[in-house]
């Protein structure tokens, strides 16, 4: 019990927010990997912003390093709101959606996180092959 009052409390004063993380291990076919070739390359990792924001102020900070500050909405029509690349080699990632924190590692082994808003929390989903949003 008094392990859990300290996990809430420690939560509440760094400012964490409800969050989860996936990973999904489908490896990109040969038509996908033309496709990363073609847009972002092998060298890079790609944050993609999905469902549920609306007008929703981000920052990305890649090992402490702001990359990307502004608002994002996501489009009905794609499902999809903005992505944001980084690169392979860098190690932390924080987020900040409305000031609060996502603090999420980077992976070599993944190239794509896509984060998902739902109620009061962010999904962060990695994954080896890309999702197409039209």
């Amino acid at each position: 019990m008094k392990y859990i009052v300290s996990l809430i409390i420690l939560c509440w004063y760094s400012g964490c927010i409800a969050q989860e993380v996936s990973y999904k291990n489908e490896e990109p076919t040969k038509n996908d990997l033309a496709i990363i070739d073609a847009t972002i390359g092998r060298d890079k990792n790609l944050i993609t912003f999905t469902e549920k924001f609306d007008n929703d102020q981000i920052e990305v900070f890649v090992d402490q390093r702001s990359i990307y500050n502004g608002s994002i909405s996501t489009e009905p029509s794609t499902g999809s709101a903005r992505g944001v690349e980084i690169d392979r080699n860098s190690d932390s990632i924080l987020i900040l959606i409305n000031n609060e924190k996502i603090q999420l590692k980077n992976s070599t082994d993944y190239q794509f996180i896509y984060i998902t808003k739902q109620n009061e929390k962010y999904i962060a989903e990695y994954q080896k092959k890309p999702i197409l949003f039209y």
